[in-house]
């Protein structure tokens, strides 16, 4: 009950809730598992409410590389968008993200503060990753949301979700280099950085300071936004 009580007690006293789960290690997997329901549930709502079919058409239509397909190529595509194949992987890839979004990152940052300076072992790096991705639920209720209220027929599925200055540009006249870039600021990114910032504190040593964790942890997502905007003219989303 009590690494139960540490999943919303990050929401309002991030420091406390890290300090304390850093201590207990086990707790990482209520993190995940909690992260693994909310996704699920989240594309069972998806996929119950939207017109998979519909909107793959419309990311079809964006797609220059796409348009030179047969008429019976799109038709299957579009079947298959409904189909209980996509139901089925839609789910899977819920269940599996909380776990390689949590360990990739323990991976990358694990690494990192061993080269700057850490006194804690990976399970501690584990857990306070785990607990700082928890503001994925506010992305994933942000879907939920979008589902029920938005019209479908104005739905991106790359948009949903997105709490980001990307929501209000028009990307059918905005160039996509902006685009990409804006949507990279989603609040929820911001927060699980600022999150992990908080919490590698208590697996650092003291020679480590603020500045160095937040140049550490946001430098790394600099990377990221960069690598992502250079790419987006390659990339169909």
């Amino acid at each position: 009950m009590e690494s139960i009580g540490l999943l919303f007690k990050v929401f309002w006293a991030p420091g406390e809730a890290m300090f304390q789960a850093s201590k207990k290690p086990g707790s990482a997997f209520v993190a995940i598992i909690f992260l693994m329901i909310v996704g699920m549930v989240t594309s069972v709502v998806v996929f119950t409410y939207l017109d998979m079919g519909e909107m793959t058409q419309r990311m079809i239509d964006r797609m220059p590389q796409l348009q030179n397909m047969s008429p019976e190529q799109r038709q299957q595509m579009l079947a298959n968008a409904n189909g209980p194949l996509a139901h089925t992987f839609a789910l899977i890839g819920a269940a599996i993200t909380p776990w390689f979004a949590t360990t990739f990152l323990t991976l990358i940052f694990f690494g990192l503060f061993t080269l700057v300076g850490r006194d804690a072992g990976f399970k501690t790096f584990f857990v306070i990753t785990a607990f700082a991705l928890l503001p994925l639920l506010l992305t994933n209720v942000a879907r939920i949301l979008t589902v029920l209220i938005v019209p479908s027929s104005s739905i991106m599925p790359d948009e949903m979700g997105s709490i980001s200055p990307a929501i209000f540009v028009d990307r059918t006249t905005a160039s996509k280099t902006l685009f990409t870039l804006l949507s990279q600021f989603d609040v929820v990114t911001i927060w699980i950085l600022s999150l992990l910032t908080i919490g590698y504190r208590f697996a650092t040593t003291k020679t480590v300071s603020v500045v160095a964790r937040v140049g550490c942890v946001f430098g790394i997502w600099l990377v990221w936004v960069a690598l992502r905007v250079a790419l987006s003219s390659f990339l169909p989303f």
